[in-house]
């Protein structure tokens, strides 16, 4: 694992803290940031996933079906646009069905395994600039509202 210092990207800084993240506190999860110039939607939120990671449920790291750069839309009124436009975190139970309908199919699929969701605003100098989405498999439970 590299050390946080001088000179790592945001791309970096998130795989860290997915590292960090999964499988120690859940069993996936994903770092998003606020991409610019893409808001003309009102409806939606746009934004660039910097990384994420899985685990199987054998517990070995699964194959990157979320792939790190990809633009992706959040409807405002889902969990994922209530965290970013609100900037409170989100206890769920899984993805909202047009969010389920933008995963790629090999990620609908992974993420059918995790019945439980959290997503937590990111903010830098008091703004929400990205939030971090972490899920849990059936095996763990669910997340509290103290996590």
């Amino acid at each position: 694992m590299a050390g946080l210092g001088v000179g790592l990207e945001a791309g970096d800084v998130a795989g860290l803290l997915m590292e960090m993240i999964v499988p120690k506190l859940s069993d996936g999860g994903a770092v998003f940031v606020l991409e610019r110039g893409h808001g003309g939607n009102s409806s939606q939120v746009v934004t660039r996933r910097l990384a994420s990671r899985f685990v199987e449920r054998d517990g070995h790291e699964a194959e990157s079906v979320l792939p790190a750069g990809e633009v992706f839309a959040f409807q405002l009124d889902s969990p994922y646009g209530v965290c970013l436009s609100q900037g409170t975190p989100q206890v769920f139970s899984g993805p909202d069905s047009v969010t389920l309908k933008r995963i790629r199919p090999a990620g609908r699929e992974l993420l059918s395994h995790h019945p439980w969701f959290l997503a937590v605003p990111l903010t830098a100098g008091g703004e929400v600039t990205g939030l971090l989405v972490t899920s849990r498999g059936a095996g763990r439970g669910p997340f509290s509202e103290a996590e």
